[in-house]
């Protein structure tokens, strides 16, 4: 009794002091969901919509962190006094990433790889693609986008020799330029070498220098281009407040995988916040709901949904989408835990590879599709989310007639000066006479 008594009036009698500050980057502009910590304790918060923040910290000297998606962690030295505020003032987050670069926005990935190589992943350029069990099915819009571009580049639906069902699905074009917000893409057609200029300087007025095109500046170093087509997507949607990270706990199908969420038990402000993040869609059973996590990206939603699949992608998701009802929040003692994704894969689409063009256009018409390939850049963990994806289908001229040069038949054989106008030797070879017979000494 008398340990328990004394280490409560330890606690009681600890002295604290506050720090606050204000977190911004370029043009003052502010760093909400910024995560700011104590390094060594469990004390932390996130900055608010201004990039503000205030955290009450034991008196003494402490390490002060910053973390936010595509930058650096800052360590700040701070010394606390009792009963005390410690002002920050404002300041910009420290050496952070190229804020021009969608790569360094997104980080390092930790799977790096050619779809080719993916045993239990299908990337599918379309939302038809069955469900297969045990398999990731990975889609994204930006193929589909280029498709649609060539579509229009051909005056209608795009046409090749090769019967293919992947065309036809193509060809409906369900997904379009209509699902996405105008400043978060580029998706251009055009013909020939000259048109590649046009889309670096599209996608430079668009992003002002942050797009990472690598399969653009992979095409233009290709066969001379006839025509191509092309789309370019990114979204950064960020937590106001940081989800808490866990690492090798959560079992996956029976495999560990880190996992971000937020824990059952709360009790601090910190945690309600980031539990306030959280809106339950749809609840079944505990194998059969749908969540949605906000973020500071108020027009974009990121909807997580544990359910049965319905055959198709397309079918899944449609049954989600008519599964969303009125959202609420989670009840205290109710926990979440979410899977980190953090991968880059390309998808090189040799079905198409090869085929010829058919099209009513002279220029396009017999072209061959040189290059059909997808990348996809993706993200997600207690910070927020991240997608950046390109896709690029090109044509090059028609494979080129092999001809045959054997003199096999009559033909004539001439000497002659260069600017004289008549030779001065001239012989018409009829028949064999004159020529070397094969075992001839």
């Amino acid at each position: 009794m008398f340990i328990i008594y004394l280490l409560i009036l330890l606690s009681s009698t600890q002295e604290t002091g506050k720090v606050i500050g204000r977190v911004i980057y370029e043009d003052d502009k502010p760093m909400p969901g910024t995560s700011i910590s104590i390094i060594g304790t469990d004390i932390g918060t996130s900055a608010d919509r201004e990039g503000r923040f205030e955290l009450e910290v034991p008196a003494g000297k402490h390490i002060l962190l910053t973390r936010m998606m595509g930058f650096r962690s800052t360590e700040i030295p701070i010394e606390i006094k009792p009963d005390s505020v410690l002002d920050l003032g404002t300041f910009g987050l420290g050496y952070y990433y190229n804020a021009k670069l969608h790569d360094k926005i997104a980080g390092t990935p930790d799977l790096k790889a050619d779809a080719s190589e993916l045993k239990s992943t299908i990337v599918t350029p379309h939302l038809e693609q069955k469900i297969e069990e045990g398999k990731n099915i990975l889609w994204c819009t930006t193929f589909q986008l280029a498709w649609n571009e060539l579509c229009e580049l051909v005056g209608g639906r795009a046409k090749v020799k090769t019967s293919s069902s992947m065309v036809d699905i193509l060809n409906k074009r369900k997904t379009t330029k209509a699902d996405l917000d105008e400043k978060d893409y580029v998706a251009i057609a055009g013909k020939g070498n000259a048109f590649v200029a046009k889309i670096f300087e599209e996608l430079e007025r668009k992003f002002k220098g942050q797009a990472s095109p690598e399969l653009l500046k992979k095409a233009q170093k290709g066969p001379p281009i006839i025509w191509i087509a092309y789309a370019y997507l990114f979204k950064h949607l960020p937590f106001e407040h940081v989800f808490l990270r866990y690492y090798n706990e959560l079992a996956f199908q029976g495999k560990p995988v880190d996992y971000f969420g937020v824990p059952g038990y709360r009790g601090t402000e910190t945690l309600e916040n980031i539990a306030e993040q959280v809106l339950v869609l749809d609840y079944k059973n505990d194998d059969d709901f749908i969540i949605e996590l906000k973020t500071t990206e108020k027009n974009d939603r990121l909807i997580l949904a544990k359910i049965s699949p319905k055959g198709t992608l397309e079918k899944t998701v449609k049954d989600v989408k008519n599964r969303i009802g009125r959202p609420s929040k989670i009840l205290q003692y109710e926990a979440v835990e979410v899977p980190v994704c953090n991968f880059d894969i390309l998808r090189e689409y040799n079905e198409l590879k090869g085929d010829t063009i058919v099209s009513k256009d002279k220029i396009i018409d017999g072209t061959t599709i040189d290059v059909a390939a997808q990348s996809i850049r993706f993200r997600l963990d207690e910070t927020g989310a991240v997608l950046k994806s390109e896709a690029v289908v090109s044509g090059i001229g028609g494979a080129p007639e092999v001809r045959s040069f054997i003199f096999d038949k009559p033909f004539l054989i001439l000497l002659k000066r260069k600017n004289a106008r008549n030779p001065y030797f001239a012989l018409w070879v009829g028949n064999t006479e004159l020529l070397v017979s094969t075992g001839r000494n």
